[in-house]
């Protein structure tokens, strides 16, 4: 199943990053890396809007999520790829400063440059390329009403 061209989050990000996702669970590892563009701060009723132009979302189900928030955050998908599953006990055995994620780590601090050269050569599935330029164009017709 191909990833949501969007995600809501709670941190907006500032400029454009790439992020290798690690995910929890039985199953739970590195599976999936992620280009995306600089976020959208939006307030919960246009994300709400984003959400039913791009994904077909019912807008009171964007409105739950973001019940009592006064903003949220879309962040846009621009490309992805898939790799075999490298499972927690794997990483904790090539890495030891290696510790299940319980929020960003950014793998460009000189502490965690063995772990990014890793697993950018780690094989992979072909990068899928999402154009935004249509997205965009309709976002920015959608959000100045």
């Amino acid at each position: 199943m191909a990833p949501r061209f969007w995600n809501i989050v709670g941190v907006f990000f500032a400029r454009p990053f790439q992020a290798f996702v690690y995910t929890t669970g039985a199953n739970g590892g590195i599976q999936l890396f992620l280009r995306c563009d600089q976020g959208m701060q939006l307030v919960p009723e246009q994300l709400a809007l984003v959400g039913a132009l791009l994904q077909h979302d019912a807008p009171t189900t964007t409105a739950a999520y973001f019940e009592g928030a006064k903003v949220g955050l879309a962040l846009p998908i621009t490309a992805f790829t898939t790799l075999p599953n490298i499972p927690l006990a794997q990483l904790r055995r090539q890495f030891e400063n290696f510790v299940t994620p319980r929020s960003y780590v950014f793998l460009d601090q000189p502490d965690r440059q063995a772990q990014l050269d890793w697993l950018l050569t780690q094989p992979c599935e072909s990068l899928t390329i999402l154009d935004w330029r249509k997205r965009y164009a309709a976002l920015a017709t959608l959000l100045q009403k």
